[in-house]
């Protein structure tokens, strides 16, 4: 199995994977934690795939409290009716 479009980013999407996704017409989302329990266990990891199969993975670091790149992801999508953001 090859991964070509495969990218691994730490701590937020780089600018590059930010354009490709804002351009996508839909977007899965699949979240990772240390555990069950959401107020006790952290997110950790984040994985995003859009329609053309580019898959991109964050790492999350332990006391992360920011990812702009991710927020304005979020912002854009709750904006438009053409691009959800959609759980898998």
């Amino acid at each position: 199995m090859e991964f070509e479009d495969f990218e691994i980013c730490d701590r937020d999407l780089s600018d590059q994977m930010l354009t490709q996704y804002l351009s996508a017409a839909a977007i899965a989302v699949d979240t990772e934690t240390m555990g069950l329990l959401m107020h006790r266990d952290r997110l950790c990891l984040v994985q995003l795939c859009d329609p053309q199969g580019k898959v991109t993975v964050v790492r999350i670091q332990q006391g992360q409290t920011s990812a702009p790149r991710f927020k304005s992801l979020d912002d854009r999508t709750h904006s438009r009716q053409s691009l959800p953001l959609c759980s898998v």
